[in-house]
């Protein structure tokens, strides 16, 4: 059975779209909808109701959650080689399942947990200034 060179071609040029679809998704990174350029680590979930956002004159006051099935460990291998990438510098005091970064005026704070088989990250983002 022999196909017209069209059929063939048409074909071609859809598996071509998909595939670049599939990439292109694949590629798309997520960030936490009140801190834009924090990353959110695949596996995990925003819990966009649990967030809160102040702005004040000194800076930005945020609070996001985040769930899923990542292991503490491998949360914390992500975003310390995730985020200076991204600018910010790791500082005391950092440990397992509290990880502390710097960037310019700001403090970012994350703090790992476990709940019902699944790993919970809060982040805080504060002034330096912040109590």
């Amino acid at each position: 059975m022999r196909f017209p060179l069209s059929s063939l071609l048409g074909v071609l040029i859809l598996a071509a779209g998909l595939s670049f679809a599939s990439a292109k998704a694949a590629d798309e990174t997520v960030y936490l909808s009140g801190i834009e350029d924090v990353p959110l680590m695949d596996g995990l979930s925003e819990d966009t109701e649990a967030g809160v956002v102040f702005d004040k004159p000194s800076g930005r006051i945020v609070e996001a959650v985040a769930a899923g099935s990542p292991s503490s460990e491998a949360v914390g291998r992500f975003y310390r080689a995730t985020l200076p990438e991204l600018g910010w510098k790791t500082a005391p005091p950092s440990d397992a399942d509290r990880l502390v970064f710097r960037r310019d005026a700001e403090v970012l704070t994350l703090t790992l947990s476990r709940q019902d088989r699944l790993t919970v990250v809060r982040f805080s983002l504060a002034p330096l200034d912040a109590p």
